[in-house]
């Protein structure tokens, strides 16, 4: 017995040990007579070679572990919390036990080994399993009525889970995937940060859900004004009023201004002078709701600060305003939507000119940006697009 644990610790040093995929827990039954000795667990460690000093009190879903004591030989299952690992015989000896802590997720939390052996005796050891709290990352649209289902991106989103919005209501979850969460909006959410929580930690969300901060233009209270203040409409919308950007384009660049276009423009629509946003261009993001309701191939979505003052669409072929673009279909040829979506494009990223021959310009702040156009126009690879876009709730908040 000691030549073969000498030889398990071998071949760990030359990283030769390769752990079964099978269950191969021996359990042919349980004998109550059998002579086990007196299983006693003196340490568990990493079975890395760089590390075989470092002890464990914990480790990761997954991680292989060598389980050192006596007696241990006569062992045929073991359970990390709730959740039964698959035993290799090959690798349980009287001295040591390498087994991989199980990659499932436990639901009932005990921080113990449970050992179980040839006649039915049981041991239990102190030894937690390292879950990873949930991280946050994004959500798919950061204006969803109540009602409406919101899908929240991230990772280690283990049942039972808990999402709490903003006014402390909790949402109804319709779906739990590792990365993705489902939830229905609850009545009562307010402009805030997401909580979401499992047995294992919480995290709160970096962005804000139904972030207002910095809004200026949502067609509902505050409106457009100039050449072409919007087609506005409500159904199906995500809070109140959007505008329409709809129309065909034949060719590269064809000119549809009429319904493809829509303006703030600051004098026009009665804003003050001044900028539209404050603070440091590079260090703010301009954000909005989109709803590609039709297919789109072509042309851009050209987004235009011009002056509190502007008065006609010159700054659209302006070489010298600095224009950002929103380009979904590039990668792929198309894009679509689903329902709403929220776009993030980093005013730093406003260095184009509309054609993006000169991509090194910047923003006129504050002078020049007093106003913003929106304009639907440029290539079209493939000819001709009919083009539906729903767009709401623009805003410049903090990166």
């Amino acid at each position: 017995m000691k030549n073969i644990s000498t030889l398990i610790f071998l071949l760990l040093g030359m990283g030769m040990v390769f752990i079964s995929c099978e269950k191969d827990d021996v359990t042919s039954g349980i004998d109550p007579n059998a002579d086990i000795g007196n299983p006693t667990v003196k340490y568990i460690r990493t079975t890395n070679p760089e590390s075989a000093d470092s002890l464990l009190t914990k480790a990761f879903m997954g991680s292989l572990i060598a389980i050192i004591g006596e007696d241990l030989g006569h062992t045929v299952e073991i359970w990390f919390n709730d959740q039964r690992a698959s035993l290799t015989p090959t690798y349980v000896t009287d001295k040591a036990i390498l087994v991989n802590v199980p990659s499932s997720v436990p639901t009932e939390i005990t921080d113990k080994i449970r050992f179980i052996f040839s006649n039915g005796e049981e041991m239990l050891y102190d030894f937690k399993v390292d879950v990873p709290a949930p991280i946050l990352r994004s959500i798919s649209c950061e204006y969803v009525p109540a009602g409406g289902t919101a899908t929240l991106r991230g990772d280690f989103f283990f049942e039972p889970v808990e999402v709490i919005f903003p006014g402390d209501v909790k949402g109804e979850i319709t779906s739990v995937d590792k990365l993705e969460l489902q939830v229905v909006v609850p009545e009562g959410a307010t402009p805030g940060r997401i909580v979401v929580s499992t047995n294992f930690g919480q995290v709160e969300s970096d962005f804000i859900f139904r972030d207002d901060r910095g809004l200026f233009w949502d067609f509902d209270n505050l409106l457009g004004g100039g050449w072409r203040p919007g087609t506005i409409a409500s159904e199906n919308g995500v809070s109140g009023n959007y505008a329409i950007l709809s129309g065909t384009v034949e060719g590269d660049w064809d000119w549809r201004d009429d319904f493809l276009e829509i303006d703030l423009w600051g004098q026009s629509a009665g804003r003050p002078q001044g900028p539209l946003f404050k603070g440091v261009p590079d260090d703010l993001v301009l954000k909005f709701e989109a709803n590609v309701v039709k297919e789109w191939t072509g042309a851009w979505m050209q987004l235009i600060f011009s002056p509190w003052s502007n008065a006609g669409n010159s700054v659209n072929t302006d070489n010298t305003i600095a224009k950002g673009h929103w380009i979904p279909w590039e990668d792929e040829g198309s894009f679509i939507t689903d329902g709403w979506i929220t776009v993030s494009l980093p005013l730093s990223d406003f260095s184009y000119s509309h054609d993006r021959s000169i991509d090194n310009l910047d923003l006129d702040y504050p002078g020049g940006c007093g106003s913003l156009s929106v304009f639907v126009w440029g290539p079209v690879p493939l000819p001709p697009n009919e083009i539906e876009i729903h767009v709401d709730n623009f805003r410049v908040v903090p990166k």
